[in-house]
């Protein structure tokens, strides 16, 4: 969990004060040894001063976070608190439902504080046990006694050759599971007779027409699948030296059948991705393939009105030739008349 940055500045600025108060007194002593020994302020020589600021010094390191495990930068704080928590629970096998990519949530930092105290309140707690323990024993204690035989009777499993045991470490699903865990459900599980149950707390299994080597009780269930999960951790640390419990086998089953049922569906979704990553291919190149005939259309359209256009102009350009041969040759004619015509005054007079 991340520190307040108020409590990294205060550390920061009692290192400094102190280192520097300790490394001007140390220069002192260095010079002339009695002057830690003999001169005085408020009735404590140096020598105190320097024992005084080296502890600040020590509590304000302290409260300085590491830079190897905690990051002046971080790229998203949210993501790299739950992946922390996964770490951690790696190796405590404890990560409750309500922790669950929640981890920067102050009420799960005050659930795990809780659970992983500092050193130093565990020595307080272990002093002030030595006090309330025989109050807790006299006192507290009498009156949750009823509960507690109660519990251990319905948690109290008898096998063959081993007497009474602890229902949970022999992993039967039928009669301790977690029906509300939010893992993979295991099935409806034995019922047991509930008058039977309220009477001795007790009832006997069957398996076909003989009778199972142990008596369980319809005991108390575990909270948040702990059991599933210690039968899941011990299983994989003993894969074949184990035999497990027959629910157990049923529930290792299940698991797997689930297992290669995600895997079928996460291939078949995958494929699908694949076929409609196809299919949109195929609408695109469809559509290129239209957009380009289109554009052909355009340019032959184009061509097709320029060629006409060009024949227009050429029309145009031989009939204003034709008109003007007409009239050139009109011209020619007229000039012809008018020759013909002055020449004929001229040899009449």
């Amino acid at each position: 969990f991340t520190q307040s940055v108020a409590v990294t500045y205060l550390g920061r600025a009692l290192t400094f004060f102190s280192g520097s108060l300790v490394a001007v007194l140390l220069s002192f002593a260095a010079l002339n040894d009695a002057i830690l020994l003999h001169v005085k302020i408020y009735h404590w020589n140096l020598l105190w001063y320097v024992g005084v600021l080296s502890i600040l010094y020590s509590v304000g390191k302290g409260m300085i976070p590491d830079s190897k495990i905690s990051k002046s930068y971080t790229h998203n704080m949210f993501t790299e608190m739950n992946v922390r928590l996964v770490r951690v629970a790696a190796h405590t096998h404890h990560l409750p439902d309500t922790w669950r990519d929640k981890a920067w949530k102050s009420s799960t930092k005050d659930e795990f504080s809780a659970l992983f105290q500092s050193n130093v309140q565990l020595f307080l707690a272990e002093m002030l046990s030595t006090i309330m323990a025989p109050y807790i024993l006299c006192v507290s204690l009498p009156k949750c006694a009823d509960n507690i035989c109660v519990f251990v009777q319905k948690a109290c499993i008898t096998m063959s050759g081993m007497g009474s045991v602890c229902g949970y470490s022999c992993f039967d699903f039928n009669a301790f599971q977690d029906e509300n865990w939010e893992g993979k459900k295991i099935g409806t599980g034995v019922s047991c007779d509930s008058n039977r149950c309220a009477e001795d707390g007790q009832t006997q299994i069957h398996k076909g027409n003989s009778t199972s080597p142990f008596i369980i009780s319809c005991g108390p269930k575990t909270k948040q699948g702990k059991m599933e999960k210690s039968f899941f951790s011990f299983k994989a640390a003993h894969p074949k030296s184990w035999k497990c419990h027959a629910s157990g086998q049923k529930l290792i089953d299940e698991m797997i059948k689930y297992k290669h049922d995600e895997a079928l569906a996460l291939k078949a979704k995958e494929r699908k991705l694949h076929i409609d990553a196809a299919s949109r291919q195929l609408e695109t190149l469809r559509l290129l393939e239209k957009t380009k005939n289109r554009d052909v259309d355009a340019n032959r359209r184009k061509a097709n009105q320029q060629d006409h256009s060009i024949f227009h102009i050429n029309e145009h350009y031989v009939r204003l030739f034709n008109d003007h041969e007409t009239q050139v040759e009109q011209n020619d004619n007229d000039c012809d008349e008018n020759f013909t015509v002055r020449n004929q005054n001229e040899t009449h007079i």
